[in-house]
């Protein structure tokens, strides 16, 4: 997981030394890995996406926060190159933006090792998933999965803790959803 394991490095090497592997080829794990070269690449073939802003690490401070909070009301911070929803702080309310200003410099350090992030425009609702793979040279989208989780989101613990997340397949979805997921 995280760096090295799923940015492509290891794709990379396996694919020097001829040895065969499954899952994403290297260019497909490097894009997937960064969120700001995925966004790109989403917004690219037209496929909706919360709206975002690209931070230097280094620049956010309470001046930047307060900004960001008047472009986007709720709003999530996460660092651009990282996995399995490390470091990632979703402002809902007022609340958690007045926590966010006090401990500012503590998550800066909680970020230490990440100097770029992405925040995003929050957007409720169900999460729902849908992979793809390619047969014969054609994209295939495979069922549509609805994680429902017991936490605030689907967090690390959820993802790798037994009973914190549960996966629904397919999704319970009209039939006019379904197809457009």
């Amino acid at each position: 997981h995280g760096p090295f394991g799923e940015d492509g490095q290891i794709q990379k090497i396996l694919k020097k030394n001829n040895i065969k592997f499954t899952h994403s080829g290297l260019s497909a794990s490097k894009i997937c890995f960064n969120k700001l070269k995925s966004k790109k690449v989403i917004e690219q073939n037209k496929i909706l996406t919360p709206k975002y802003i690209y931070l230097k690490t280094k620049n956010l401070d309470e001046n930047k926060i307060v900004n960001i909070k008047k472009v986007f009301s709720k709003f999530i911070i996460k660092p651009i190159k990282s996995g399995s929803s490390f470091g990632i702080k979703i402002i809902r309310n007022n609340k958690d933006f007045k926590l966010l200003i006090r401990n500012i410099k503590n998550f800066k350090r909680e970020l230490k090792n990440h100097q770029e992030i992405l925040i995003e425009e929050f957007i409720s609702g169900r999460e729902l998933t849908v992979s793809t793979l390619k047969f014969n040279r054609k994209i295939e989208a495979l069922a549509v999965t609805e994680i429902k989780t017991k936490n605030i989101f689907f967090d690390y613990k959820a993802k790798y803790s037994k009973g914190y997340a549960k996966h629904i397949l397919p999704a319970r979805l009209g039939k006019k959803e379904y197809n457009q997921c």
